[in-house]
């Protein structure tokens, strides 16, 4: 089995009713091996659940 790897993850959003993009995610990095287990702990509007949409792991 291969680890997950995510190497320098960036993510924007558009800013409403404005110009120009909000960021969510700056040069994130990861990295998960077989067996692992790992969770993203935060305050609200942090990114994690950007994050978790990069991974594909949050239809929402």
């Amino acid at each position: 089995m291969n680890d997950l790897l995510l190497e320098n993850i960036h993510k924007t959003f558009p800013i409403r009713h404005g110009r120009g993009k909000q960021v969510v995610l700056d040069s994130i990095s990861l990295r998960v091996r077989p067996g692992e287990r790992w969770g993203i702990v935060g305050p609200n509007g942090a990114g994690s659940a950007g994050q978790l949409r990069c991974l594909g792991a949050d239809d929402g």
